[in-house]
């Protein structure tokens, strides 16, 4: 069965423009520090999403599995961030820098150390072995 071509022009039935489907493809290089780390978070949020990110985007940035989930959070006072309304549109909004902040912090906050890495090109068996029990 063959697999049906999706241009890139669309992503997940959205319309997207070309613009930001380029700069998506550019491959990502990690930078040295939290903070150029955090500049580049809030310039890609930005780029891609706008400075005020609202509806899917603004609860799957936050880690939310659902947009009622975000909802009970804003009900809740919970969400992490400052969220608002726009008088005249549903839903409520937050700007990238603020998501990109809270992302950051709960990237320093939470890390998970990294495992040692072994190196198995080494010829010597560091294994033990123990002798069963007599």
């Amino acid at each position: 069965m063959a697999t049906k071509y999706i241009p890139p022009e669309t992503y997940a039935g959205q319309a997207v423009t070309n613009r930001n489907h380029e700069y998506m493809q550019q491959p990502i290089t990690r930078p040295r520090s939290l903070h150029a780390c955090r500049d580049l978070l809030e310039d890609r949020l930005t780029r891609v999403l706008g400075a005020v990110i609202g509806g899917d985007h603004l609860h799957r940035s936050l880690g939310f599995p659902t947009s009622t989930a975000f909802r009970r959070a804003c009900e809740r006072g919970t969400v992490g961030i400052r969220v608002f309304q726009i008088r005249g549109r549903r839903g409520r909004f937050a700007l990238a820098t603020d998501v990109a902040d809270w992302i950051m912090s709960q990237a320093a906050a939470n890390e998970i150390p990294a495992a040692p890495i072994h190196d198995h090109t080494k010829e010597e068996d560091t294994r033990t072995m123990v002798d069963p029990p007599a």
